[in-house]
């Protein structure tokens, strides 16, 4: 995997398991009965390699996720997900509204209005607790939505497939992957980059290292 990446971006990319036969060893984001089942209905499935991608902020994550998906490999984006699960109406959208209110939404008033989702990263960055309630009300509905994939996969004939998950060691669910790649750089490329891409300033691209 690092011959794949090498020199993208300024990236490096660090394999954290040996390639080895596919070995599911359970854990998911969200609630333990969660992962557990996860882990018990992947379990029935034939052989088929998880590659768990994950990476700090603007460290060329995306960009290794898309030259393996150019090379053939299906990948799971799990931001996708999220932001597939946060649209209006959706599960994730109506966990985010109990959980931090209509204020989160561009317009309060509107009932279907969407989520802020600029606003609402830019709390999640700086405050742990917001953070948590974040991941709380997400975790859930994403995972499934993975699931979901996953065994679209399996039933496809996929022998390998790429989860990029962001949080992938943070929600334990690096014990269902493997290989896992950790994409990295150097903390002032990445500042330079959120800087140029998000228009943030200095401290705010630091908060979000951080973070």
């Amino acid at each position: 995997w690092a011959c794949v990446a090498k020199g993208m971006c300024g990236a490096s990319v660090v394999p954290l398991s040996l390639l080895s036969p596919f070995t599911l060893l359970g854990g998911a984001p969200g609630s333990t009965s969660l992962s557990l089942s996860l882990s018990l209905s992947l379990s029935l499935l034939p052989p088929m390699r998880i590659v768990g991608l994950t990476g700090n902020i603007a460290a060329g994550k995306s960009t290794v996720a898309a030259a393996l998906a150019a090379g053939g490999l299906p990948v799971i984006d799990c931001d996708a997900l999220a932001h597939a699960a946060a649209q209006p109406g959706r599960w994730a959208y109506r966990r985010l509204v109990r959980a931090f209110g209509r204020a989160i939404t561009v317009d309060p008033s509107d009932p279907a209005s969407p989520i802020d989702r600029v606003s609402l990263g830019a709390l999640a960055f700086v405050d742990p607790a917001a953070r948590r309630k974040l991941n709380g009300a997400t975790h859930l509905p994403i995972t499934v939505a993975l699931l979901c994939r996953l065994i679209a996969a399996w039933a496809a004939c996929r022998l390998v497939v790429v989860v990029d998950m962001p949080l992938l060691f943070e929600t334990g669910a690096w014990r269902a992957t493997r290989p896992r790649v950790l994409v990295d750089a150097p903390e002032e490329v990445r500042a330079a980059r959120l800087r140029a891409r998000d228009g943030l300033s200095p401290a705010a691209a630091g908060d979000r290292i951080a973070a």
